[in-house]
């Protein structure tokens, strides 16, 4: 019996060796995955905001939403821009949707518009940050 019993401490040392391993592997794998995904939401991030910080500049310096691409929703001050996964601009249904709501108030001597970017993920609704905006234009 002490024979057998030694030949079977290797086989159950390396069972016990392997498992471990494969064990590792698979929290590395997953810690690996998460990070990427991260990374990928931050560049994702990163691009929308320097996008939407141009077209809030754009919007204060007097451009016109139509004219920086948005597509108007409707008859006030609410437009859109739709983006893909690679972050194209798209008519319409993409995976990221950023709007632009404004609206005009008397003020003297001129006028204040006031208003909001948000930048949106489309498969979630997940609001993923908001610009407000402010600009007065003298008459």
């Amino acid at each position: 019996m002490r024979a057998s019993s030694k030949r079977i401490a290797p086989l159950v040392e390396m069972i016990l060796v392997i498992f471990f391993f494969s064990l590792l592997s698979a929290i590395t794998l997953q810690m690996f995955a998460s990070a990427y995904s991260q990374s990928k939401r931050s560049q994702v991030l990163s691009v929308l905001t320097v996008e939407a910080q141009e077209l809030a500049e754009q919007f204060k310096g007097g451009l016109p939403p139509e004219k920086a691409s948005f597509t108007k929703v409707n008859n006030g001050g609410f437009y859109q821009i739709f983006y893909d996964k690679d972050l194209n601009r798209v008519q319409s249904g993409g995976e990221y949707m950023m709007e632009l709501y404004y609206y005009t108030e008397a003020a003297a001597g001129g006028e204040h518009l006031t208003g909001r970017v948000t930048v949106y993920a489309q498969s979630n609704s997940e609001n993923l940050f908001e610009l407000k905006l402010g600009n007065y234009q003298p008459k």
